[in-house]
């Protein structure tokens, strides 16, 4: 599902259990923001006269909501701190 995960995965043999720990938890971060991605592409498609104004904005939202989680913008930047520290 994450093809940036390929570029990871290297990693996941770390000496370490705290560098495995941080490659699996940006894989699932990474994960859960192309999900919400892949969601809103597939639930909002406007191909009938159905489409509101309120799922056009209920789109933008989670469109921008899984870009936020995949940047690691506030309020979803809990996980890049932590895995930046360790990562480093």
């Amino acid at each position: 599902m994450e093809l940036g995960f390929f570029g990871f995965l290297p990693i996941l043999n770390g000496k370490a259990a705290s560098e495995n720990e941080a490659a699996v938890k940006y894989f699932v971060i990474q994960s859960v923001g192309s999900g919400l991605i892949l969601v809103r592409f597939l639930l909002f498609r406007r191909r009938s006269s159905f489409f509101s104004p309120l799922s056009e904005g209920a789109a933008d939202i989670v469109i921008i909501g899984g870009f936020m989680v995949k940047l690691g913008v506030f309020p979803f930047h809990f996980w890049f701190p932590r895995v930046m520290s360790i990562a480093s």
